[in-house]
Formats: C-alpha cells, structure tokens, sequence
C-alpha cells in the first residue's frame, strides 16, 4: 500500500469515529505536510457526514473546524518559515 493510500485509510477510519475533532486535525496536518492533498480529507469528511445523516446546522460547525485548522496549518508554516526560512535557504 502506498502512503497516501494509507493515510486516506486512517482519515476515514479516524473521521468515522471522531468527525469533528478529525476534520480540525486533518485540516491542520494537510496544511503542515505538503504531499497531503486536501482532496483526501474534506470529500471524505463530506460524505461520512452525509452517511451519517447530519442536518446542515450539525455541518456547520465542522466546516469551521476545518478551516480552523487549515489556518492554523497555514500559520504555523508562515512562522516556521518566517524565522528559519533565510538560514535554511542559504544553508541548503
């Protein structure tokens, strides 16, 4: 199995029991981790909240975790980069 493949496996696996919290958390680790398409986690998240049968005010709140998370992703790289970007380019 590929590592994509494998990590699209534990998003579904980990969603189906903690939708909310695996929303937040996958949106956060797929901004952090380049290779990790945003197509693995918010369709899956989609439709597990579809076979689930949440109404549009239960989807509401995992949209904002989710785009919680991608931010926080997002600023965390910014500040990493921000205060190592310039040592690590001229290094590498």
């Amino acid at each position: 199995m590929e590592p994509f493949d494998s990590f699209a496996v534990w998003i579904t696996d980990f969603l189906t029991g903690h939708l909310y919290e695996g929303v937040f958390l996958a949106a956060l680790l797929e901004t952090i981790v380049p290779p990790i398409p945003t197509l693995a986690v918010f369709p899956t998240a989609g439709f597990l909240a579809s076979q689930a049968g949440l109404s549009l005010i239960e989807v509401i709140p995992m949209i904002i975790l989710g785009a919680l998370g991608a931010t926080l992703g997002t600023t965390g790289i910014y500040l990493i980069a921000l205060k190592l970007g310039r040592v690590i380019l001229l290094r590498y």
